[in-house]
């Protein structure tokens, strides 16, 4: 399994659909896209720009997403005092 922070060639990627980092070398750029494939048509790389989706070539590399960052569990001393939270049960 490809970790992050270790960059594979493109030939390896996952080709379905999940988001990825991809290195673009003739412009430099890293940015997060995905494979894309409509109908019977050839698959293509895509990325997001806002809510425009665009074609963006061949890219070399690829890595995963980084995991989200970890959050604290709700522990007796992080919850809500019962006192404040019968305010907020009505």
């Amino acid at each position: 399994m490809q970790k992050f922070g270790e960059w594979a060639t493109i030939e390896t990627a996952p080709k379905d659909g999940q988001d990825l980092i991809l290195y673009m070398p003739w412009t430099g750029f890293v940015r997060t896209g995905r494979y894309r494939v409509r109908g019977n048509n050839a698959g293509y790389w895509s990325a997001d720009f806002g809510k425009t989706k665009a074609r963006i070539g061949e890219p070399t590399h690829w890595m995963p997403l980084p995991p989200p960052p970890e959050t604290r569990s709700m522990t007796t001393e992080t919850q809500m005092p019962p006192e404040l939270a019968q305010k907020f049960e009505k």
